[in-house]
């Protein structure tokens, strides 16, 4: 668990500066408001969606339901990041 935390603190600050690096001076406010939101978003729904698909479908489901997000997220991002 420490190297989770670990990990996690030294990677989620990264992420941010990528997410304002990539915008307009006038705008680093909004993308930074936008990355925390979506942050949240996704922390407080994940859990509740993949324990309704583990209920109903099983554990495996869940991990294909989160890896398959995972990758849609990852190609969106790969798909409209700013050139």
């Amino acid at each position: 668990m420490f190297f989770f935390g670990a990990g996690l603190g030294l990677i989620m600050p990264l992420i941010n500066t990528m997410g304002t690096d990539a915008v307009h001076r006038e705008y680093i406010g909004a993308a930074t408001s936008l990355y925390n939101s979506f942050t949240f978003v996704g922390q407080s729904s994940s859990p509740l969606l993949l324990g309704l698909v583990f209920k109903w479908f099983g554990l495996g489901a869940a991990f294909w339901t989160a890896g398959t997000a995972a990758l849609l997220g990852a190609a969106g991002i790969m798909v409209f990041k700013k050139r």
